[in-house]
């Protein structure tokens, strides 16, 4: 199986899926709130699955991933549950009572709209230090850096 890439696990209901997960090449790392430091041999996290009730964890996720996917996972697929979920900064969302197949089609989409993105972007790397420079973003390692609109103009 050729590697994935690393996604980041937050909550039990995605943790049950990291053997799903890895069996699909995936490398699943799990994380807790004020984790800022996994690592997996160098990589970075690609995306975040975070479980239904770690809704408070995604903001914090959105500092430390930036741009990177986060779904969030919800009990229930009505207006109700998408509203709260795109709300809280996630980008999309899967039913925790669904099949895995629906989240990795869903994983898949989002990891191939962050290529596309990332492909007409180009970023200055200095460093540790990474500029954006169409969104203007810029990071310190894995610490995002908030500029006045003068600097990043």
């Amino acid at each position: 199986m050729t590697e994935q890439g690393v996604l980041v696990l937050v909550g039990a209901e995605a943790l049950q899926l990291k053997d799903r997960l890895e069996a699909s090449g995936y490398t699943a790392l799990v994380w807790g709130a004020g984790d800022r430091a996994i690592a997996s041999d160098g990589q970075q996290p690609m995306a975040a699955l975070v479980s239904p009730g770690q809704l408070p964890q995604v903001g914090e996720l959105r500092q430390w991933l930036g741009a990177l996917p986060i779904l969030l996972g919800v009990t229930e697929d009505s207006i109700a549950s998408r509203e709260l979920c795109f709300s809280s900064g996630a980008d999309d969302f899967w039913l925790s009572t669904s099949a895995p197949s629906d989240l990795l089609q869903r994983l898949r989409l989002h990891l191939s709209l962050q290529k596309r993105r990332e492909e007409h972007c180009s970023v200055v790397v200095v460093g540790d230090l990474q500029l954006e420079t169409a969104s203007g973003l810029v990071r310190r390692g894995t610490r995002p850096i908030g500029l006045t609109e003068r600097e990043s103009s």
